[in-house]
């Protein structure tokens, strides 16, 4: 009996020791391929890869070059890069000025225009000292008189909060933004904030997020001048908007144009010297980001050279089309301008998978995490079903999260986003090629492609619960995806989820919400504000543009 299974064991070893090796479809060298691509990217020559830099072209350019050394085609006319316009910053221009008089002198105050500023040229306009400006009958506080004859002048507002004998009074939610934004209801011709505490004093860096006002919005940084004489201001508030033109790079692999076509990506751009989005403090360094993301770019650069090349059939089944994204780390503005450009088509589309720090796979957990497992329902038999030993998988089922796949779930595309996890070295400049697992890499890279070989033709789509996000300051949710690229006035809509009270009132997506009950919603900023007014069983209207066409719905909070 013994001598029979030692044969039958003997006579099976070649077929055992087979069966990894057929799933190992990158193979060591794909480590060093890997590597190599990750210390370019990463390298100091790049800048960081910043979105509109010279270091973003550098990378652009390498990624053009790997795709056309494979055959790939461009996905429009002869250029693999598809650009998009974005507004990087917003900056007083040089004649932008506020002034005091008194006594027939101007003299410049030592301010500067902030966030949700608008334009304007008011010559020798009469001030009205509004206190904190400050209207909350809930906390037992208004600044504001009865009166209603306040239109035209400047306001004048205290920075800070005020004292309340309540010690449960709670002004938190009274930022700046939001005093300038009543004044601006109240029928103020403009707004100067003056002292406070440092921590009061606003950014100079205005948000091109913030839809402007139509009122200047300036912070004074010194005490403001006293007179006993009638004083005006004068303010000239123009401003010049600053504009980059960022780059996708687009390749595809076409072998029979009635196949359905999957899309792989990643995003190449990453912060720059930290201009925006960094969690160093320190010193002026260069972010170079291995993990974020020339890790999840290096790969997807495998997997084309990989699929270019084989000839295997499980993979002839398909077109793919390659995706390196730009802008995300400035709120997914490439993917959101590809789904929204010419060279998208959801028709004959199968899925897309997204790789986004997938450089650091614990050596000892071995932990993957894949999101938007619930975006098909074929995806959580798959996913189980071709798990490689000792590989732990971790799921989570929302097509919707941080990075870019999301562009395309909420064009009802099944997406798969791979991700090894964080690190202390998240967005800070000691994210370096020396400390990423490249061969974790490949083994990652060797999953998707076990994926790719057994995903059916036809990939049944579902739509997903929002994240959880933790506990929320609001009390409500009205079930909507901001998009956080709208620069235009409102908070467009990228997404409704069901059940949720804009889709059970008849919101879409691509509504621009206007107004949140009666008040108005100038951005994604003035949409929360208004949000946090609301608790569960209350009810309201929301006012909307849907394609030009002002709409009102009834919405009920539950």
């Amino acid at each position: 009996m013994k001598l029979f299974f030692a044969r039958l064991l003997f006579g099976l070893l070649p077929f055992l020791l087979a069966q990894p090796l057929r799933a190992q479809f990158l193979q060591s060298d794909s480590d060093d391929r890997l590597k190599q691509w990750v210390e370019y990217l990463a390298s100091d020559a790049l800048e960081g890869r910043l979105t509109g830099s010279q270091g973003e072209k550098m990378a652009f350019d390498f990624l053009s070059e790997k795709f056309q050394e494979w055959t790939l085609s461009p996905a429009q006319g002869d250029k693999f890069t598809q650009a998009f316009e974005f507004t990087w910053e917003i900056l007083p221009s040089p004649e932008a000025t506020i002034e005091w008089e008194a006594n027939g002198d101007r003299t410049a105050l030592n301010a500067y225009p902030i966030s949700g500023c608008g334009e304007a040229l008011m010559p020798g306009t009469e001030f009205l000292n509004l206190g904190f400006g400050i209207e909350d009958t809930a906390n037992g506080h208004s600044d504001y008189p009865s009166a209603s004859d306040l239109g035209g002048k400047v306001f004048l507002i205290e920075a800070g909060s005020p004292k309340s004998d309540n010690p449960h009074a709670d002004f938190s939610r009274w930022t700046l933004l939001e005093r300038a934004r009543l004044a601006a209801q109240r029928g103020a011709g403009a707004v100067l904030f003056y002292g406070g505490t440092s921590d009061d004093s606003p950014s100079k860096t205005i948000d091109p997020h913030i839809h402007a006002m139509p009122i200047p919005v300036w912070y004074c940084l010194d005490a403001l001048p006293q007179s006993n004489e009638p004083a005006l201001i004068w303010i000239n508030s123009s401003l010049n908007r600053i504009k980059k033109t960022g780059h996708n790079v687009v390749a595809d692999l076409i072998r029979n144009k009635n196949l359905p076509t999957l899309i792989v990506g990643a995003h190449y751009d990453h912060l720059g010297w930290g201009e925006r989005g960094s969690l160093y403090r320190g010193e002026k360094a260069i972010h170079n980001g291995a993990d974020d993301n020339a890790s999840g770019t290096a790969l997807m650069l495998e997997l084309a050279r990989f699929l270019a090349q084989t000839k295997d059939k499980r993979f002839l089944r398909f077109n793919y089309r390659f995706i390196g994204f730009s802008g995300e780390e400035l709120g997914l503005l490439g993917s959101k301008a590809f789904v929204e450009g010419p060279a998208f088509q959801r028709e004959g589309l199968l899925t897309m998978f997204n790789m986004d720090m997938v450089g650091r796979l614990d050596l000892q957990e071995k932990t993957l995490q894949i999101h938007g497992a619930g975006t098909s329902p074929r995806w959580a038999t798959l996913l189980d079903s071709l798990k490689p030993i000792g590989l732990k998988i971790k799921t989570s089922e929302s097509g919707i999260g941080p990075s870019d796949h999301t562009s395309f779930y909420l064009q009802d595309l099944p997406v798969l986003h791979f991700f090894s996890g964080t690190h202390d070295d998240y967005h800070k400049p000691s994210d370096d090629p020396h400390t990423l697992n490249y061969r974790g890499m490949t083994d990652i890279g060797n999953y998707m492609l076990r994926i790719i070989a057994h995903v059916p033709d036809v990939l049944p789509f579902s739509k997903t619960k929002a994240p959880e996000q933790g506990k929320s300051k609001f009390k409500v949710t009205l079930g909507v995806v901001p998009d956080y690229g709208w620069e235009k006035k409102g908070m467009r809509i990228s997404g409704v989820t069901e059940g949720k009270p804009a889709a059970l009132a008849g919101l879409q997506k691509n509504d621009v919400v206007l107004q949140l009950g009666d008040r108005p919603v100038d951005d994604i900023y003035g949409y929360m504000a208004a949000l946090g007014k609301f608790k569960k069983g209350d009810q309201t209207t929301v006012r909307i543009l849907r394609e030009e066409n002002p709409l009102t719905f009834k919405i009920t909070f539950e």
